[in-house]
């Protein structure tokens, strides 16, 4: 069981921190709608 919660919580992680990388280029092409979008994910 504790296999399962550690390969979703890494999942949640990669996941959160590609999101954090895309809402920061968004961010810097002055598109602040999709950048606010993804960074509160």
């Amino acid at each position: 069981m504790q296999m399962i919660k550690d390969k979703k919580v890494k999942y949640w992680i990669t996941s959160a921190e590609h999101d954090w990388l895309v809402a920061w280029h968004l961010f810097e092409k002055q598109d602040y709608s999709y950048a606010l979008f993804l960074a509160h994910l």
